[in-house]
């Protein structure tokens, strides 16, 4: 073969692999949840207000509204908003307090509202020339005296003695008093002296470093305060940018800000109708310039040649109106009915059932849609109702998304204008006054899920819209529609509904069209830079249907480290943060995710981190001051003194002693530290991964969150495989596994086989359950075991982002 024809097929075989950021929701469940997205769609369908592309009055709406109230406290961190996407901050507004819709409050007639925003840029790629950057905006967010104050550094003399600044030569170059202000510029270090950017004098003068010169002090003669005069937004000041209020602020070049899926941006804000107060509220919407018909277009021509040479693993499934359901019945597929409506979910939430037959080598995967069909089929079936794996497809390619240009760029989604509409001594019918314009006309036509059984027009009827809003089907079709228009918050749409406040003055209500008036122009956005002005058409997208395209890449690592010690901790109880059981194993109690307790001396250094990392939180879950000094005496003698402590609460105060665990539990940053204390436990599964790789680089390319898991449980309960090594890779060799679930049971099977004859089975058949995502039967020497978890559900067929 000539070099040209070498190269010619090396093009030809050559794999596109996509640029893809990974994706979270906007607001953090507070313990892993399966079927996520629909908890969303379903708790969206609870206001009408809240939909995408229209609300109840019929108005043009690019976003969808996350209403504080429909996500309670018990279950989401409703009050901070989280980036949806690995992308970049490229500009902010903070309001430094709330707008008011005139300037003299009226009860029940005005209100306040926040005009802050967050405005993140993303991009994607497939093959990577076909890139389509997009925008996530989120909208209300909290005023500025909602963020916790200004920190700053302040010294103070670790001794009589004046505290020191030096130079990079050991000089001093002055001595301060206590209480002056110094900008650090790395507090984290672990030298002995610290930088400093600069320092205030008794006078109140700023001093820095000339050029080159590198100023110190010593680590021990300053501590952090807060300054109360002061607010800031933290994720603006952890990236050393200073929080300015009440202007849109672009950040340009290296002032953008690195942000990743999941984190935290800033706090909900307020966002009120009239005569309302303290409704908490985020808008968020997602958008593109680009063309995204003709980035689809060669996504779709990419992922045709790489689907062939299974270069592609798909992430999300499609089923058209028409198909095919089944159901399982004792391994045999029986068909039901066809489907009426269109499904769009992300193929991590959707549950998988590979049915073989005796002639099957691998069998047929069948994928379980009931979650999302509600009561459309007369019988629920018990077995579940399926597809087969035809529906598979990847996000990319905006499967079943119909794209609407709407050119008339009106403010609301009917025929007639606005004023026209409300007028209501006009000469406009009932009936000309629920048309709707040619754009929604088409979209309403798509959106009906009763089409396929009807002939004709699907007609508008009046009232029909706040019913149509509140169905959970239809908010999760709404995913399949995405529409050019312009924006909400440009000018030209603001000036749109200058006729409706010319009819509210000849209404006599002059004072509501002046409220209206200032809310429209408030929530205007002027800002123009990296690609974004709300003059420019755009094509709008739900972001839940965005979030759904994207997902199932992979999980990150922190969330998988999270979920696999919830899963291992569930074989030993309840499993969890809370998990709390007594001295039944002379170890004085155990708690928490890996059963940390005080016989060992893995839960009294948990204890002092955690009382270390933040006291006021530590101290507030006690409701005995003397069980907390108690406890803090305790810590601080050792572990007999900590055992005699847990015995002496569980007999004498039983019910304080699980509320003080339980609500230690419910706390984030200590649930945080029990993930690090259990981390000796995460490096072995990963310490035993990169082994696997070194063995068989193919299949451990990428790895498999049940792999990961199934790892971490054996590492908690077995420690490591050093015993089997070379057992484990004498077979791999002789036997190469093809696939990872293969190598894996391999090394669970061998590893299981050296505990005691007693528990061998048990060891392996909770290792194996987790590979299969339900209970496993397996036997070994003279016992049989069947391990249930109650936490099966939290497996995602979902690779490991970092690993």
């Amino acid at each position: 073969m000539s070099e040209q024809e070498k190269q010619t097929n090396e093009q030809n075989n050559k794999i596109e692999s996509p640029i893809i950021p990974n994706v979270a929701y906007p607001l953090k469940p507070r313990s892993n949840t399966t079927n996520l997205s629909q908890q969303y769609f379903n708790r969206l369908a609870g206001d009408e207000t809240s939909a995408f592309l229209f609300n109840d009055s019929g108005l043009w709406h690019q976003g969808i509204h996350l209403r504080a109230s429909q996500f309670p406290s018990s279950e989401f961190e409703n009050d901070k908003i989280c980036a949806i996407a690995d992308g970049k901050l490229i500009a902010y507004k903070v309001d430094s307090e709330y707008k008011k819709d005139s300037e003299v409050e009226v009860p029940m007639k005005s209100a306040v509202y926040s005009t802050g925003y967050f405005l993140l840029k993303h991009k994607m790629a497939y093959p990577k020339d076909n890139v389509l950057t997009f925008y996530s905006l989120y909208r209300h967010t909290a005023k500025l005296s909602d963020y916790p104050p200004k920190k700053r550094y302040v010294t103070k003399s670790a001794d009589a003695n004046p505290v020191t600044i030096k130079d990079r030569r050991g000089v001093v170059i002055a001595q301060l008093a206590d209480g002056l202000i110094i900008s650090i510029k790395s507090p984290n270090s672990k030298a002995s002296r610290h930088e400093i950017e600069s320092y205030q004098d008794e006078q109140g003068q700023i001093h820095r470093p000339s050029n080159g010169d590198i100023w110190t002090i010593y680590k021990g003669s300053y501590h952090q305060e807060e300054d109360s005069t002061q607010h800031a937004i933290p994720f603006l000041s952890q990236n050393n940018i200073e929080t300015e209020a009440d202007k849109e602020v672009l950040l340009s070049g290296n002032r953008q800000i690195e942000v990743k899926a999941g984190e935290v941006l800033g706090l909900m804000g307020e966002y009120n109708q009239t005569g309302k107060s303290g409704e908490k509220l985020l808008h968020l919407e997602v958008f593109t310039y680009d063309d995204i018909e003709q980035f689809r277009a060669k996504a779709e021509a990419a992922y045709k040649q790489d689907k062939e040479k299974k270069g592609i693993k798909d992430n999300f499934l499609y089923v058209a109106r028409g198909s095919q359901l089944y159901t399982v019945l004792k391994d045999e597929v029986v068909e039901l009915e066809k489907t009426q409506v269109e499904i769009m979910v992300p193929l991590a939430d959707v549950a998988k059932q590979t049915v073989k037959k005796n002639t099957d080598k691998t069998g047929k995967d069948y994928y379980n849609v009931q979650p999302y069909l509600y009561s459309l089929l007369e019988n629920n079936n018990d077995g579940g109702i399926y597809v087969d794996d035809s529906h598979l497809t990847h996000g990319l390619l905006f499967p079943g998304v119909n794209v609407f240009k709407d050119e008339a760029h009106e403010v609301s989604i009917f025929k007639e204008k606005i004023a026209t509409c409300a007028e209501p001594e006009g000469t406009a019918t009932p009936e000309e006054k629920d048309r709707l314009g040619p754009v929604f006309k088409e979209i309403w036509q798509e959106l009906d899920v009763d089409k396929d059984s009807r002939q004709g027009e699907v007609q508008f009827e009046a009232g029909t819209l706040k019913a149509l809003l509140t169905n959970p089907i239809i908010r999760r079709r709404l995913t399949g529609i995405i529409v050019r228009h312009k924006s909400e918050w440009s000018a030209e749409q603001e000036g749109k509904f200058e006729e409706l406040k010319a009819l509210m003055r000849k209404n006599n209500c002059a004072e509501k069209a002046e409220r209206f008036g200032k809310r429209v122009a408030d929530l205007g956005i002027k800002l123009k830079g990296e690609g974004f002005d709300s003059e420019q058409e755009a094509y709008y997208m739900h972001p839940l249907g965005l979030i759904g395209w994207l997902s199932g890449m992979c999980m990150p690592l922190k969330e998988a480290k999270e979920t696999a010690l919830i899963i291992s901790g569930t074989y030993e109880g309840k499993g969890g943060f809370a998990s709390l059981s007594g001295n039944f194993d002379n170890m004085g109690m155990s708690w928490g995710i890996v059963q940390f307790n005080f016989g060992q001396n893995t839960l009294g250094p948990l204890l002092i981190d955690m009382r270390n990392k933040n006291t006021t939180l530590f101290n507030g879950c006690f409701s005995n001051n003397e069980d907390l000094s108690s406890l803090n005496k305790a810590l601080d003698k050792g572990t007999n003194e900590q055992m005699k402590w847990a015995i002496d609460m569980q007999n004498k105060y039983n019910s304080r002693w699980k509320d003080i665990f339980n609500k230690l539990a419910e706390i984030r940053e200590f649930q945080e530290i029990q993930i690090e204390h259990a981390d000796k436990y995460i490096k072995t599964a990963i310490h035993i991964i990169r082994w696997m790789r070194g063995i068989h680089p193919s299949v451990m390319e990428k790895v498999e969150f049940k792999t990961f898991a199934a790892l971490v449980d054996l590492s908690i309960q077995q420690g490591g495989i050093d015993k089997v090594k070379d057992i484990i890779k004498a077979k791999s060799l002789s036997s190469p596994p093809n696939t990872q679930y293969a190598f894996a049971k391999l090394v669970v099977e061998e590893r299981g086989s050296t505990a005691s004859a007693r528990w061998r089975a048990d060891c392996i058949s909770r290792r194996l359950g987790i590979l299969n995502k339900k209970a496993t039967s397996y036997s070994h020497s003279g016992y049989v075991a069947k391990r249930d978890n109650s936490k099966f559900s939290l497996i995602k067929e979902v690779y490991i982002c970092e690993l």
